[in-house]
Formats: structure tokens, sequence, C-alpha cells
């Protein structure tokens, strides 16, 4: 999911949020008691706190187990000028390639509304590479439920150097390699 809001999780109260989306709060609720995971981008305002979307499990703790909050990391693995952080999303945040500051140059390249091939940047380009590792270690340990297989994703996230900062990077960056063995 990629809705691209510029209102942070901590930036909302509770009852905005109620009076505001609660059709999607009840069909997000169904969803991950089902056994759903939704994968959300951080957003791409330079903020310290995730998109509000991406921070419900903020006030309604239930969600949590199946929510992934994503920020971007450039190409090289740095923190890009454009991405929110994790914040108060740290839990249930995962850094993913995003593409660099420059698109033209070090975006990840994709298909494009046009039908054409381009690079973009953003963690809009970040969230689809999370459910891109979901699906293929969903494959890869069948017997897993796709909550069992975020949880694996988290825990086997890279946590050392600059990515042990949960602020910025919440359980760090995303390892599927790591995820990936038995």
């Amino acid at each position: 999911n990629s809705w691209g809001s510029t209102a942070t999780i901590t930036g909302v109260t509770k009852s905005w949020i109620d009076s505001n989306i609660p059709l999607a709060l009840s069909q997000i609720q169904s969803s991950i008691d089902s056994g759903a995971v939704f994968v959300w981008s951080a957003g791409n305002s330079s903020y310290t706190e995730s998109a509000y979307q991406a921070g419900l499990p903020y006030y309604y703790s239930d969600m949590k187990k199946g929510y992934l909050s994503v920020v971007a990391v450039d190409l090289d693995g740095a923190e890009p000028d454009y991405t929110n952080r994790c914040g108060v999303t740290a839990d249930w945040c995962i850094a993913a390639p995003g593409g660099s500051d420059v698109s033209a140059t070090g975006g990840i390249y994709s298909t494009y509304n046009d039908g054409s091939y381009k690079r973009m940047s953003r963690t809009s380009m970040a969230a689809p590479m999370v459910s891109g590792a979901l699906a293929g270690l969903k494959t890869r340990f069948p017997n897993l439920s796709y909550q069992e297989v975020r949880d694996r994703l988290l825990t086997t996230a890279n946590r050392t150097g600059i990515y042990a900062d949960s602020t910025i990077f919440g359980k760090g960056l995303m390892d599927l390699s790591a995820a990936s063995n038995p």
C-alpha cells in the first residue's frame, strides 16, 4: 500500500482515525484476523514518523501482527533524504531498497503507468520489495502463515551498523538471504 499521505501517525488522533476511516479500519482488522499482512510505505516527507496508515497499530494494537511499515534506503544502503523514518512504528517497521534522491541515476528500474520502464525512487518502490519478499518466503516455507513469515522477515533483518538505530530503520534492513535460510 502506498497512499501518499503526509499526515504522520503521531500527527493524528485515534478519534480522528475512527471518524475518518471506520470502514477501512474494520476491513483491515478483519483481514488481519484472517491471517493477512499489510505492507505500507512509510511516506516520503522526511518526517521522523511514518505516515498514519503505516502506523495504525500505534492506536490499534491488535493490527500489529499483520502489519509492516517500510522505509527506504538508497542503492548503497544509506538513508535517502526523502524517506520518513520508523519512529513509533519501529516494532513493525523495516528498511528496503527504494532508490536514491536522484531517481534518474539511482532509482529502482520499474514499469511505469504509460507501459514503459523508468527509474523511480521513494518508499513506494521499497514497499513492493517487502511484499515480494513475503511472497517468496511463503513459497520457501509453505507451512508458515503469512504472519509468521512477516515475523521471520523482521527477526532476520540486518541490525548492524547504521541499521541498529530503530528510530530510523525499525527492525533493520531487510535481509532476504538470512530470512530464506532454514
